[in-house]
């Protein structure tokens, strides 16, 4: 009976083991302390997991369950110490599915760490660039049907599994039905007024909200716009006529809200028509950063009619005029229409040109 205790207790011990390692092969593990972004992200991530094929596109949180903290280990202690706005010292712990190491890449990793290892396979490098972005333009399509907005498609928030990209961050996201008071004190409490990856519009909400203005003057258009201007000169990419248009149509576009209600300019940027704009808004700045790092050179990018039609296209999603901006479905099949319409020749000069500059 003794001996069979023993047999049954090692069995239950190789089998503790045995779920604890398939438990760790099976889900990415993290603690976030808990406040408003960790809520956030596993109110949005509730709704992604209803996307069918979901982990296509996404990589949300699949469980989440709040965590005595006295029972994480010291190195875990000193980490969580370091974060900010924790909820009564509420901390979560936060599941996702693993993805195999081998798998997946950063942003910088796919497009900028590999750029001078592509110098032998350019065509590659190319091929991974618009496959990279078909793949997005059906990523926000995917959360355009859903009814999710994202403030910020900063490389951070994306992963490269098998070479296209999965949104894996969604702190800063918002599902626009629920959109209400909280979400908006918390999403758009703080002007950022180098915050590239934000559209004009949702700029003028945060600086309404950070400095608790009842209405907007011509003067604190003045300085947004100037702020706006700030931005895209940064960007360092941009011919001297776009800017000035682009700068000239920013004051028009709110010149409109001088005077009227805070909360009627915040409905007013926030309705669906506005906002539904923000994800390709995102995704065609970090396409447009990426091109400049890589492409421009000497002051000029190259001469060629796929690179200028892509960059045109990139460049009036980020309109400061809401009516010139390109839809997803737009965009999808603007892009497959200069891919198709694109000459071999074409293809090929810019492939040279990246071994040239590889």
């Amino acid at each position: 009976m003794l001996l069979f205790n023993k047999e049954r207790f090692i069995k239950k011990q190789y089998e503790n083991q045995k779920s604890e390692q398939k438990e760790k092969k099976e889900y990415e593990i993290t603690i976030k302390p808990y406040n408003f972004n960790t809520k956030n992200e596993i109110e949005i991530s509730q709704i992604i997991i209803r996307i069918p094929n979901y982990s296509h596109f996404f990589h949300p949180i699949i469980r989440n369950s709040f965590v005595n903290i006295a029972e994480i280990d010291d190195k875990c202690i000193e980490n969580l110490k370091e974060s900010q706005n924790s909820d009564k010292n509420k901390y979560m712990l936060i599941k996702k599915k693993s993805i195999e190491t081998q798998n997946f890449t950063t942003f910088f990793d796919c497009f900028y760490s590999t750029f001078r290892e592509n110098q032998e396979n350019p065509r590659k490098y190319l091929f991974n660039l618009i496959n990279s972005y078909k793949y997005s333009l059906e990523m926000i399509k995917q959360l355009e049907n859903v009814k999710l907005i994202s403030l910020c498609f900063h490389p951070s928030t994306l992963i490269f599994k098998e070479e296209l990209p999965v949104l894996s961050n969604f702190e800063r996201f918002f599902y626009y039905p629920t959109m209400n008071e909280e979400r908006k004190s918390n999403l758009f409490s703080k002007y950022n007024k180098n915050d590239i990856f934000l559209p004009l519009e949702a700029h003028v909400i945060c600086y309404l909200l950070e400095k608790n203005l009842d209405s907007i003057s011509m003067s604190n258009i003045d300085e947004i716009c100037a702020d706006y201007y700030g931005r895209l000169y940064s960007l360092s990419c941009f011919k001297k006529d776009i800017l000035e248009q682009f700068k000239e149509s920013a004051h028009f576009s709110l010149i409109p809200f001088i005077n009227k209600p805070k909360q009627t300019i915040l409905n007013e940027i926030l309705h669906y028509k506005s906002c539904i704009t923000w994800n390709n808004y995102g995704i065609s700045i970090l396409f447009i950063v990426l091109l400049r790092d890589i492409f421009y050179k000497n002051g000029t990018f190259p001469q060629n009619s796929f690179f200028s039609l892509f960059f045109q296209t990139l460049t009036q999603n980020i309109h400061p005029l809401l009516y010139k901006r390109h839809s997803t479905l737009d965009n999808i099949s603007l892009f497959n229409d200069i891919l198709y319409n694109t000459k071999p020749c074409d293809f090929l000069q810019l492939i040279s040109y990246i071994s040239y500059i590889s």
